[in-house]
């Protein structure tokens, strides 16, 4: 098994040297084979230039992306540049430990590789107000999508190869609501989505507020008008749902920048 990392970036330089290198020791140690890719969303500091510093001392690429475009365009980016037969992502300032991506691998072994495993905040030391408005918009989602997670937005999450590669081709949200589109898609595909619990150590300051949770509903609305119209899944192959498929029984895409 061989997994690729997407680490998203956007003014990280502080944060990135050593978040990779607490990646990139976590899993060597855990003698998990891997590749990490960092995608630079435009940055205005020297992200992009500490992360191709990086890229000479760790199994590293790194790319830019020609405007900021947000998060989600970021991961798509990343996903299409990915080569892993499971692909995870983890924010760059590593609020959420790089250890958990040990036990969601093997989650994700157990499984055969047909599951989708995401972080749940367990532990959470938000401020009060952005839990509060956080809780409200996990809600709205449950309730407008039928996603029975408990937590959609956190910064670690772990899908099989294909299915990265189908969501770099095919989402289209760029920002946060990527996720949701994210485990939305996997859903249909028939795939199950696993959750394991994570501390959140917030090291910046957010705000979050009633706003966020109407721009929540608008989006979701979005979303939903979108897959109605242009969003087509196939269930997947029987074998592979049975776990004795091989690799040419799995949906085939094609990987491209957008």
């Amino acid at each position: 098994m061989f997994l690729s990392v997407v680490i998203p970036a956007r003014n990280e330089a502080p944060h990135l040297p050593r978040t990779v290198e607490v990646v990139h020791q976590t899993l060597a140690n855990a003698k998990i084979p891997h590749h990490l890719i960092v995608v630079d969303d435009h940055s205005t500091d020297d992200t992009f230039q500490v992360a191709e510093r990086l890229a000479d001392l760790y199994p590293l690429s790194v790319v830019q992306n020609p405007l900021e475009a947000g998060k989600g365009a970021a991961l798509r980016t990343g996903f299409g540049l990915s080569a892993g037969d499971v692909v995870a992502f983890i924010d760059a300032d590593l609020e959420f430990p790089a250890y958990s991506l040990i036990p969601m691998t093997r989650l994700m072994a157990n499984n055969a590789f047909r599951t989708v495993v995401i972080g749940s905040r367990g532990k959470d030391h938000r401020p009060l107000s952005e839990r509060l408005s956080s809780r409200l918009s996990h809600w709205l989602i449950r309730h407008f999508t039928g996603l029975q997670v408990h937590d959609t937005q956190a910064g670690i999450k772990m899908f099989p190869g294909w299915l990265a590669r189908e969501l770099s081709a095919r989402a289209q949200e760029t920002g946060w609501l990527f996720d949701v589109e994210a485990l939305w898609m996997a859903r249909d595909f028939g795939l199950p989505i696993a959750e394991l619990a994570v501390t959140q150590r917030p090291c910046r300051k957010r705000r979050a507020g009633i706003r966020d949770f109407v721009e929540c509903g608008r989006a979701l609305v979005r979303l939903a008008r979108r897959r109605r119209t242009a969003w087509v899944t196939v269930p997947l192959p029987r074998a592979y749902a049975l776990g004795t498929a091989n690799a040419s029984d799995l949906p085939q895409v094609t990987n491209f920048l957008r």
